[in-house]
């Protein structure tokens, strides 16, 4: 910024403000220049460390620079914006404990908020507005009351969380309008991917100059709106089992309608209809775009399994005469994908699309001799991203069903449920199978991904691995970044494998890695 907003520089200079800008890790500040300086680092939750929001004045001149004084501050590695970001809930440095309204005089004002989970069922909370980015002098104050609805979060009824609460999420660039995340905590072990996820969102808007103020607070998103459109369907089955009917005459008859005195031979059932599960539009975050208009970022969680059944082949005598045991054979081929997608969305529009999948294919003969049952079986399961494995066998029949399968499929819960199932998973080729764990995530509340949380099933195993994959999700689309692969060997049911990521809302920048990274 060009004001008393920003800090005064300690050399001479025709500007004020701060011209040091760019990602902050571990302390240190990177210059365009590369150049590096020490730099308090932005704190809170993983997500928090790298959340920014843009500050925009209305009335902000622009930056007219000469071309010898451009080259002075590219040599420099100095950046002069009209401009500023709001980094976790730090401004240059300083930690804030709201956030800065502009009011419409173009007076700056600190803007602090009672607003919390005891208004989860309406009330009353106070705002105030303390005069920001006056030199000297104690701060001009002001204190308003402000009326709260009924955030709407009677219904549904969500179990197996830890705590509620309300916290502000993301503000406008002139500060006239906040938007706050009501979440519920899960703080189960292996829940911690994201521990607090939206069940509701509420928006505060102030309107009118800090010494007369007007704010308001509206629900954005109850709950149940929030937590978007839950679907579950079943795969439709057709029976397709054979049996040997005893005549009067004492021979037997092979048919596949169950009638008089009967004995099973083979049970099997044709899938005529896919499987899926999931949710579609949990409201995951809300963002004002630099116009100041609130946009919903939704996430979409979606388990399809899809079959290829046949019917059974049977290759034997229709009739079995009088005193001879049966002989014959029934043969099946099947095959089923199940496929997860996650697809983030910004305002209706895709900013980023995740798949999965699993495949299994199977051949599988049951066989009658004088009577007695063998089967000979083999598999190929396929996992991408990941690795093939395959098996056969063949010995005495443990059971005259067909069709089992080896794996198994995807399923989603309900949000905010939204990920709890470990899938059976061959990561590498000649390695055994390890449990996945698919885990939508959020780096930081403009950008979001996906976390492939691999954990050991075999006993004495104990390798753990978070693959955060390469796309990313920011309000400007996707962006492929560096690979972040972490590695534990202890607590494998306990996820404590964070990636970092910011998004720098003026460059329109973003950056990950395994420690916190903001920009400035």
């Amino acid at each position: 910024m060009t004001d008393a907003l920003s800090l005064k520089l300690s050399r001479p200079t025709a500007l004020r403000g701060n011209p040091f800008h760019g990602l902050v890790k571990g302390g240190q500040l990177t210059l365009p220049n590369a150049a590096t300086m020490p730099y308090p680092q932005p704190v809170g939750e993983h997500w928090q460390r790298g959340s920014t929001a843009l500050i925009k004045h209305p009335s902000a001149p622009g930056i007219t620079r000469t071309p010898e004084q451009q080259a002075e501050d590219a040599a420099a590695g100095l950046q002069w914006w009209d401009r500023a970001i709001l980094s976790g809930n730090q401004l240059y440095g300083k930690e804030l404990p709201g956030w800065i309204y502009i009011d419409p005089n173009g007076d700056r004002w600190l803007v602090t908020t009672t607003l919390s989970t005891a208004h989860l069922n309406g009330g009353t909370c106070s705002v105030t507005l303390s005069r920001f980015g006056v030199l000297g002098g104690a701060p001009e104050s002001y204190t308003y009351s402000v009326t709260v609805p009924n955030m709407g979060q009677a219904t549904p009824t969500i179990s197996g969380t830890t705590g509620t609460r309300v916290q502000r999420y993301h503000s406008s660039p002139t500060g006239s309008a906040a938007v706050f995340e009501v979440a519920v905590e899960y703080s189960q072990g292996y829940e911690r991917f994201w521990r607090w996820r939206a069940v509701g969102w509420v928006e505060m808007t102030l309107a009118g100059p800090g010494a007369a103020c007007v704010g308001t607070v509206s629900v954005r998103k109850t709950r149940a709106q929030t937590l978007g459109t839950y679907i579950e369907e079943y795969s439709n089955l057709t029976a397709d089992d054979y049996y040997l009917i005893r005549n009067p005459d004492g021979t037997r008859t092979v048919s596949q309608t169950r009638s008089g005195d009967w004995s099973q031979v083979a049970q099997h059932n044709i899938v005529t209809s896919p499987e899926q599960s999931g949710f579609t539009g949990w409201v995951a975050g809300m963002l004002y775009d630099e116009a100041g208009v609130l946009r919903e970022l939704t996430l979409d969680n979606l388990a399809v399994t899809s079959w290829s059944s046949s019917p059974l082949t049977y290759n034997g005598p229709a009739t079995i005469p009088v005193n001879q045991e049966f002989n014959g054979s029934f043969q099946l081929s099947q095959s089923w994908t199940s496929t997860l997608t996650m697809t983030y969305r910004l305002a209706g529009a895709v900013i980023g699309t995740f798949g999965l999948s699993i495949s299994e294919s199977s051949t599988e003969t049951l066989t009658y001799t004088n009577g007695f049952p063998t089967q000979d079986y083999s598999v190929q399961v396929d996992c991408q991203p990941g690795a093939s494995f395959s098996l056969s066998n063949s010995g005495p029949a443990q059971t005259i069903f067909m069709g089992g399968l080896y794996t198994y499929g995807f399923f989603v819960n309900r949000a905010p449920v939204i990920a709890r199932q470990l899938q059976q998973w061959w990561f590498a080729e000649g390695e055994p199978a390890r449990y996945l764990l698919p885990c939508p995530y959020r780096y930081s509340n403009q950008v979001f991904g996906v976390c492939l949380w691999g954990q050991p099933i075999e006993f004495g195993e104990t390798l753990v691995t978070a693959d955060y994959r390469a796309a990313a999700c920011t309000p400007g689309g996707s962006v492929v970044l560096p690979a972040v692969i972490l590695q534990k060997h202890d607590t494998p049911n306990t996820f404590d494998l964070f990636a970092y990521a910011s998004h720098c809302p003026v460059t329109g920048q973003t950056a990950r890695d395994s420690e916190p990274v903001c920009y400035v």
